[in-house]
């Protein structure tokens, strides 16, 4: 069930960051980079989704030792914080871009 709940997240964030772009029309900080528009950022969006429906997952549905789940959680947390800086640090969005989507992304998770 925890895959299915993770596909469905994904394309619902798919679609949501499509509805949003095209709403916003934000262009990418460097156009040759990437097509179509930059805000959101997609890959921070999903990053920030992943993100919190792994530490929610783990917190409310896996039986596991304290130290191993918060050890997920903190490599998921890493794992999200450098995907975010990638996409920034190489020209594909801005800083503001890629806290918009991890934040529309997280709040999908949170869900």
């Amino acid at each position: 069930m925890a895959g299915v709940l993770l596909l469905l997240g994904q394309l619902l964030n798919e679609l949501l960051n499509l509805i949003i772009k095209l709403i916003i029309r934000e262009p990418r900080p460097h156009e040759h980079l990437g097509d179509g528009y930059g805000m959101p950022s997609s890959h921070a969006q999903f990053m920030g989704f992943f993100v919190v429906y792994v530490v929610v997952y783990l917190e409310t549905r896996v039986v596991m030792h304290q130290v191993h789940r918060r050890v997920v959680q903190a490599g998921s947390l890493v794992l999200g914080g450098l995907v975010l800086i990638s996409r920034v640090y190489l020209g594909y969005h801005t800083v503001r871009q890629v806290l918009a989507g991890a934040i529309v992304g997280a709040g999908t998770g949170a869900v």
